[in-house]
């Protein structure tokens, strides 16, 4: 019987598990009980047995996910979705209504930032964000540009002054050519927010 090498090995790279090449590893159903304690004793018995023979298990489906990444979350969540497998998604939402989210209050987080700087005196503002159309940057920016836009400031000169990517401090000339365009655009403004 041959085994799905590229399918497995995508699947498991989405899980962290580096997979041998094709034809060193074999894959198999274990059919465990529900209950927890004797599910972790027949679990603990199998991978005895398999040392025992001088292999070992490299890994185990998981009964469910939370996922915090904010490139791959939307995407793993619904696939995990369809295969069955739960998932909570840590600090991001999603739009589809069959994943849960929990998350930080980053629209009201975005909002105290504008409030912050409109308090210290700043009268021109801009919004760096990192990987653009993540749920945390959309919440964080409509909550920054909303309070701005209800206390008197323009939307329109906060959006001239957006810029996204991501913005990792060690040497990525990706995110440094980003923020000298975006500054490029505005260059009097204080960039605070990020």
């Amino acid at each position: 019987i041959q085994t799905p090498h590229a399918f497995l090995k995508r699947e498991c790279e989405k899980l962290g598990m580096d997979l041998p090449l094709p034809g060193l590893y074999g894959v198999g159903n274990v059919f465990l009980p529900k209950d927890v304690a004797a599910r972790k004793r027949c679990v603990k018995i199998f991978e005895d047995v398999v040392a025992e023979e001088g292999q070992e298990v490299l890994g185990w489906r998981v009964d469910g996910l939370i996922l915090a990444s904010t490139v791959l979350s939307s995407a793993l969540a619904e696939e995990c979705r369809a295969a069955g497998i739960p998932v909570l998604l840590f600090n991001r939402t999603s739009r589809a209504t069959t994943v849960s989210s929990v998350t930080g209050e980053n629209l009201r987080g975005g909002r105290l930032v504008a409030e912050f700087l409109a308090a210290a005196g700043h009268r021109r503002f801009a919004f760096l964000a990192g990987i653009e159309n993540s749920s945390t940057n959309r919440d964080r920016e409509r909550g920054f540009t909303s309070w701005l836009a209800e206390h008197g400031h323009t939307v329109d000169a906060i959006k001239h002054a957006q810029a996204a990517g991501d913005w990792r401090f060690a040497g990525d000339l990706i995110g440094q050519y980003g923020f000298s365009i975006a500054l490029s655009r505005r260059p009097s403004i204080p960039w605070s927010f990020r």
